[in-house]
């Protein structure tokens, strides 16, 4: 499972989860869920993707989640609650070369309100290292997100 963001009810499951006999090796929210997900799924004599489907009516916070089923590795199964609830999503694109798939992907993404913000520097500004060059990403990004930037301007 990869995840990024943060289930605010993660200290509440973790207990429903020691109560069960669950024993945690970290004090994470990924582990939390990972497991949360695992009980339903057991509890529920159902797929993996109607475990997550059940798992994230509880879940409260603000997250992407991706899992590869080991019964069906080929499927992945995604869950985010950063476009259902109109957030912004930025995608920060770095490998390459892109291939249809990756394309593809970038454009469900960009359809259903995402951005995507390929990890490409910026020459504009002329800059005289590798890492000026890095840092024209971080602005752009810095820009999507709406915060105050007083970086390189190209006026035209």
């Amino acid at each position: 499972m990869i995840h990024n963001g943060i289930i605010e009810n993660y200290a509440q499951l973790k207990t429903e989860l020691l109560r069960k006999g669950y024993v945690f090796s970290s004090d994470t929210d990924t582990e939390v869920l990972l497991n949360f997900i695992e009980d339903i799924k057991k509890n529920n004599d159902c797929p993996l993707e109607e475990a997550v489907r059940i798992a994230l009516k509880r879940i409260v916070g603000a997250y992407v989640i991706v899992l590869i089923d080991n019964d069906n590795p080929h499927v992945l199964i995604a869950a985010d609650v950063i476009l259902k609830e109109r957030k912004k999503l930025i995608c920060v694109i770095r490998d390459t070369p892109y291939n249809l798939i990756h394309i593809k992907n970038m454009e469900t993404v960009t359809l259903a309100g995402g951005i995507i913000c390929p990890a490409t520097p910026s020459f504009y500004s002329q800059p005289q290292t590798i890492e000026a060059a890095a840092l024209t990403v971080v602005d752009r990004v810095i820009d999507i997100v709406g915060l105050k930037n007083e970086s390189f301007r190209w006026g035209g």
